[in-house]
């Protein structure tokens, strides 16, 4: 468990890392390319990748109750936010075969590796 709390803390310090390093050097992009990242991290994804009313767009949008829509770092942070209450919750479990199951089929762990995907 100590394992995957370690990894999620690094990833998150990872992405923070990936978002101030592009800040610090987004005057040497072109505007095109800044607003392009804006959306596609802050904004709403579907919206910076696809056309409006493609088939495509409303999967985007329609997936996991819109969270692309929220822009990638929302996503990304509700990804690892549901896998620390995940890890969190079976480390405080009895860790039977009941309830190695019924983690492993949750509806949340199902979702996580949709999103993951």
């Amino acid at each position: 468990m100590e394992y995957i709390f370690t990894y999620l803390n690094e990833t998150i310090r990872d992405q923070e890392e990936f978002l101030q390093m592009h800040g610090d050097n987004s005057e040497h992009h072109s505007e095109e390319f800044n607003n392009f990242f804006v959306n596609l991290i802050y904004k709403d994804v579907c919206n910076a990748v696809y056309s409006a009313g493609t088939a495509e767009f409303d999967e985007c949008e329609g997936f996991m109750g819109g969270i692309l829509g929220q822009g990638l770092y929302s996503a990304n942070v509700a990804y690892w936010d549901n896998m620390r209450a995940m890890a969190t919750d079976f480390s405080n479990s009895k860790r039977d075969n009941k309830i190695i199951e019924s983690t492993i089929n949750s509806d949340r762990f199902i979702q996580n590796e949709i999103l993951k995907d």
